[in-house]
């Protein structure tokens, strides 16, 4: 009796879990327009399940973040001026980050809430589905044994387009084998859009995951265009700073 929800529904489950919040919390507390962030939270949620982040590890990520802000270049002025020699710390950019990891935090602090009002409502999204299972391979051993057995060859197409959790599913079904028999196809240019939640480092980890035993295929010659489009944009590209 699950149903998949409709953007509707999503709006409503958010704004009904904004309206629950203490007056005093750090996303209602003066704020002239109530539901301000409701698309962060929207998209937040959205990147957590693609990933299969939780909150403690946002809170992990982002604390170190801010930790190495200290030794980044541009946080610290380059010569001496009027007020401040040159070395020291840019402390009003440091102040904006830590008010932008707050915000981050506080948005991700509410992502148990909608899993609640998510499960009240009996509703569920695309990206749920993967975690579903995800979840039951985590938890039950003999399950997962039963279709690494079954599933011997596994073919991946566009795979730079894979998230996270797509992407631990398939780290789970071959993990059994030392060398699974494992291919995959994929374009590391295409990689710089993240397609719904799609990230280069995937490309890189599967790399170094196999590195010395997986065979490489680099696929070099281009059939979709002519060489006049291909030499306007290499000509384009050379611009790039």
């Amino acid at each position: 009796d699950w149903q998949p929800i409709t953007e509707l529904e999503r709006i409503k489950i958010i704004r009904d879990l904004i309206d629950s919040l203490d007056k005093e919390h750090f996303l209602r507390k003066n704020q002239l327009y109530r539901y301000v962030n409701e698309k962060a939270l929207g998209r937040l949620f959205k990147l957590m399940k693609q990933e299969n982040w939780n909150y403690e590890h946002i809170e992990e990520t982002s604390s170190k973040h801010l930790s190495d802000l200290k030794s980044d270049p541009k946080f610290r002025y380059s010569r001496n001026t009027k007020n401040f020699k040159k070395g020291e710390l840019k402390q009003h950019l440091i102040e904006q980050a830590k008010v932008k990891s707050d915000r981050l935090l506080a948005l991700a602090s509410c992502f148990p809430l909608y899993d609640q009002l998510m499960q009240k409502e009996k509703r569920y999204e695309f990206d749920d589905m993967i975690l579903w299972v995800l979840k039951a391979f985590q938890s039950h051993a003999t399950l997962l044994s039963e279709y690494q057995e079954k599933y011997l060859y596994i073919l991946v197409d566009e795979y730079q387009d894979t998230n996270g959790a797509q992407d631990k599913l398939l780290q789970l079904l071959t993990e059994f084998w030392e060398d699974p028999n494992l291919f995959v196809v994929g374009d590391d240019d295409q990689a710089i859009y993240e397609f719904q939640g799609a990230k280069l480092d995937n490309l890189v980890e599967l790399n170094n995951r196999f590195e010395g035993r997986a065979g490489i295929t680099a696929l070099k010659d281009n059939y979709r265009s002519n060489q006049t489009i291909l030499d306007a944009s290499f000509d384009l590209i050379n611009h790039n700073q």
